[in-house]
C-alpha cells in the first residue's frame, strides 16, 4: 500500500499526504488519467447541444453520445462511461427540454443503520441473577418500544419495567418512555431493567 500511495502521490498532488481519501476519488483520477493516455480521438470544436424539440430520447440520445464520443473516445469510454436523461420544465409556459450528459461515476449515499443494538441487564425482585438481553429496535423509536422488545425476551409486561442508565455503579437516569431511543448512543452508558 506504501509504494502504490507513493506512485500515485507523485502524480496526482491532490491525493498525496497522510489524509484519509476515498476510493472514489483514487478510481475518478484513475479513470481520468487512462482515459486522457487512451483517447484515440481527435477532439472536433465543443459541438453545439441541440434541444431536444419533442424528438424521441433514442434520437437525442445518440446524438449526444455521438458527440461525446467524437472527443473522447477510449477503452475506459466504452467500459465505464453512460449517458444520464435529464429533464427541465419551464415553469412560465410548460415547454420540457430534454437532454443526456455522460457520466462515468454517480454518487450514492449509502444508508444509515436504522436499528440500535443495546444490552439490558434485568433485575428480577425475586432476587435471581440477573439476565442479560441483546435488543434491536429502530433508532427512532422511543424507549417503550426498547420495554416491549425486551418485553418479548424476558416476559416481564413494558408497564412492569423501570428502565434506567448506569453512570459508572450509580444510576444515572431513569429512561423515560416517551423519548427518542437515539439518544442511547449518546449516553453510552449500560442499561438496567427493574422489575417495579
Amino acid at each position: 500500500p506504501l509504494r502504490v500511495r507513493w506512485c500515485v502521490s507523485r502524480h496526482a498532488r491532490h491525493l498525496a499526504g497522510g489524509q484519509q481519501h476515498d476510493a472514489q476519488e483514487l478510481l475518478a483520477w484513475l479513470l481520468d488519467t487512462l482515459h486522457e493516455d487512451l483517447n484515440r480521438a481527435v477532439p472536433p470544436p465543443h459541438p453545439q447541444h441541440r434541444d431536444s424539440d419533442g424528438r424521441p430520447d433514442q434520437v437525442v440520445a445518440a446524438e449526444a453520445w455521438e458527440a461525446h464520443t467524437a472527443r473522447n473516445s477510449s477503452i475506459i469510454t466504452e467500459l465505464f462511461y453512460g449517458q444520464l436523461k435529464s429533464k427541465v420544465r419551464c415553469d412560465t409556459c410548460g415547454r420540457d427540454s430534454v437532454r443526456f450528459d455522460a457520466f462515468n461515476m454517480l454518487s450514492l449515499p449509502l444508508p444509515m443503520e436504522s436499528y440500535v443494538r443495546a444490552e439490558i441487564r434485568v433485575m428480577l425482585l425475586d432476587g435471581s441473577v440477573p439476565v442479560k438481553y441483546g435488543v434491536r429496535v429502530n433508532s427512532e423509536g422511543t424507549y417503550l418500544d426498547l420495554k416491549k422488545r425486551l418485553s418479548e425476551l424476558c416476559g416481564l409486561p413494558p408497564e412492569s419495567m423501570l428502565l434506567v442508565e448506569l453512570s459508572g455503579a450509580t444510576i444515572g437516569r431513569v429512561m423515560d418512555d416517551g423519548a427518542k431511543i437515539s439518544a442511547l448512543a449518546a449516553g453510552g452508558g449500560a442499561l438496567l431493567a427493574y422489575e417495579a
